[in-house]
């Protein structure tokens, strides 16, 4: 995220595994992913384009 930056960076997508909680195991650090993306000031969409 650091590189892309200078590039003109805005918007992360989080993986659409990072959201499921049925069958799979809950991502244990997405809201402290999605904190640290968004103190960069990049927006941060929960999900993929799926």
């Amino acid at each position: 995220m650091e590189k892309l930056l200078p590039h003109g960076l805005n918007v992360v997508h989080l993986s659409s595994c990072m959201m499921l909680e049925d069958d799979y195991p809950r991502c244990p650090h997405k809201e402290e992913i999605k904190r640290i993306i968004e103190k960069k000031g990049v927006r941060v969409v929960e999900g993929t384009h799926h």
